[in-house]
């Protein structure tokens, strides 16, 4: 698909297919996307999303004044949905036998 807009396959297929008139796709990481989807139930006080696979991922909601990595200028208030990749998780603890285990 390079030179290709992403999304416009699905976006065609959709109009074409639906008897509403679809004029974006918007891309989502799935971790967000699980946990947006816990938000239709709203009788919980936490939320998280949450992804099982080759890896394990995780989401949820974390006051803007806890990252640090958000610029002030941004001005961003109360709750926002983070991402918590775990990839690549080696921890210095782990040895030949956990791998042995893991393979059992």
């Amino acid at each position: 698909m390079v030179g290709q807009l992403v999304g416009k396959p699905l976006l065609d297929y959709l109009n074409e297919h639906c008897k509403i008139k679809f004029t974006g796709i918007k891309v989502l990481n799935d971790t967000i996307a699980s946990l947006f989807a816990g938000l239709t139930d709203n009788s919980y006080d936490a939320y998280i999303g949450l992804i099982v696979g080759t890896g394990t991922n995780m989401a949820t909601f974390i006051p803007a004044d806890k990252i640090k990595k958000l610029d002030p200028s941004y001005n961003i208030q109360g709750l926002v949905p983070v991402n918590l990749e775990s990839g690549n998780f080696h921890p210095p603890f782990l040895t030949t036998v956990d791998d042995t285990a893991a393979l059992s």
